[in-house]
């Protein structure tokens, strides 16, 4: 077994079970045994990205607490040590696995060596105003990238989709969210310019330059209801309503008059889609909220 796939286990293993509510924050420490190298995970009551003692008020351990990396993996020194382990978690975090989904709900992640400068991997995470759960529902890169903006490392927003006069390979949150695409003209999304008024203009830069792309398998205007924008919440089953009447009334007029809903219904998964990957169904409804209401669009592959 390679050792990936025994880092892979243990973190997976050790963050199944139940996590203690005082735990903010997770950090993996890299220690030397004196012959090779071994990293541990912690959770943390604190947070701080600017002062490292927040992984020191330790409330959880995996378990085991430690695993011991093979010195063919780590390489000799300690400074390719962390440069592999912190490409390896990295990799976890954008995994879509029970793991990741623990670890990037917290406030942090962080790796370091017990007596050496602590990184944060993920501090506090950027919030997209219009969509809600982008670790688990938009499209990532399958693997740790580069920026094509600012050139940082780490979980990138897959840009093969997105609609410009010039092409990128992938954006970090940060340079989404400040608008790093409203200069280079690369949308992400789509809107009705009906639904537009000088007092909304930033709203529709917002949705179309600053918002991480809907999953959808067509081409979808972004629903806007009530004077703004809906917020995406993530993939629909049958469990995010309490009955089909919701369901249906979740819909637009056009989509009850033009669709069979009733048929809709009962294609709907019957489990959580918690992600993606356990959402990929070759029919899709997409639920919104707008001030506490329900709004679903749906299409297909």
């Amino acid at each position: 077994m390679s050792f990936e796939t025994t880092f892979h286990n243990w973190l997976n293993k050790s963050l199944s079970k139940s996590i203690p509510r005082t735990v903010k924050a997770f950090n993996f420490n890299l220690y030397e045994t004196g012959s090779n190298f071994g990293i541990e995970l912690i959770g943390a009551s604190e947070f701080d990205a600017d002062d490292s003692d927040w992984a020191c008020q330790e409330v959880f351990e995996a378990n085991p607490r430690s695993l011991e990396i093979p010195i063919e993996y780590s390489g000799q020194t300690w400074e390719k040590c962390l440069k592999k382990m912190k490409a390896l978690v990295l990799i976890q975090l954008n995994s879509k696995s029970l793991a990741s989904q623990v670890l990037n709900q917290s406030k942090g992640v962080g790796i370091g060596f017990v007596d050496g400068d602590l990184q944060v991997l993920t501090d506090e995470k950027v919030v997209f105003k219009y969509f809600q759960d982008y670790i688990n529902f938009a499209y990532m890169k399958d693997e740790v990238s580069v920026c094509s903006i600012c050139s940082k490392t780490g979980q990138m927003f897959d840009a093969n989709m997105f609609v410009g006069s010039e092409d990128i390979e992938c954006i970090c949150s940060e340079c989404l969210k400040s608008g790093e695409l409203i200069k280079l003209n690369i949308c992400t999304n789509d809107i009705d310019s009906s639904d537009l008024d000088q007092s909304i203009s930033d709203l529709s830069n917002e949705i179309c330059y600053q918002t991480p792309a809907l999953p959808t398998w067509q081409d979808m205007m972004w629903p806007f209801v009530d004077g703004d924008y809906c917020v995406f919440e993530k993939l629909a089953s049958k469990l995010d309503f309490v009955n089909k009447e919701e369901f249906i009334n979740s819909f637009s007029e056009e989509d009850k008059q033009n669709s069979n809903l009733d048929d809709l219904w009962g294609d709907l998964p019957d489990k959580k889609i918690t992600n993606l990957k356990n959402g990929n169904y070759n029919m899709s409804v997409y639920l919104f909220t707008s001030k506490g209401k329900k709004i679903c669009k749906w299409d297909a592959n």
